[in-house]
């Protein structure tokens, strides 16, 4: 990536840090990748526990929970908002994976993680609407308490 961090994460001349969205992101796919390498072990060899892919999987998630929720600090009233609707999902889902790596099979587990997986990507969809509208349409008042009940109302259809 020509604008990418390059391995280097504080820039000691401009006293600040170096690309940290691309070094959030790069948090998230190890953590991702980890899960995919203990999906492939569990499932290929007697190495690991049954139930390590599902902790890993968990683990991920909470690290993608953790850096969204310290993603939206100083942003305005509506961004947050659509974000921690994002989080409910999203520590939902780790919550329920985590419960999955002790109750392996569990239907309710399974459907409830599906469920909020596709709720989850779903208002990530959504999100972008709300934040930067397509084909250039009118931008969302993002401080106006209407726009959160509306939006809030949206995230429970």
């Amino acid at each position: 990536v020509p604008d990418g961090p390059h391995l280097k994460l504080y820039n000691y001349e401009a006293q600040e840090w170096d690309h940290l969205m691309n070094w959030q992101h790069s948090t998230m796919y190890l953590f991702y990748g980890l899960s995919g390498v203990a999906d492939i072990l569990t499932h290929t060899t007697n190495v690991v526990p049954v139930a390590f892919d599902r902790l890993m999987l968990s683990i991920a998630v909470f690290v993608e929970g953790f850096l969204f929720y310290f993603h939206v600090h100083g942003r305005t009233m509506l961004d947050v908002h659509v974000h921690i609707l994002l989080l409910t999902a999203i520590f939902g889902g780790a919550l329920c994976i985590f419960l999955e790596a002790f109750h392996r099979g569990n239907i309710v587990l399974e459907m409830l993680r599906t469920s909020l997986c596709i709720l989850q990507g779903s208002w990530f969809w959504q999100i972008g609407f709300v934040l930067y509208p397509p084909g250039g349409g009118p931008e969302w008042d993002q401080k106006n308490h209407n726009n959160m009940m509306f939006i809030t109302m949206c995230y429970y259809w």
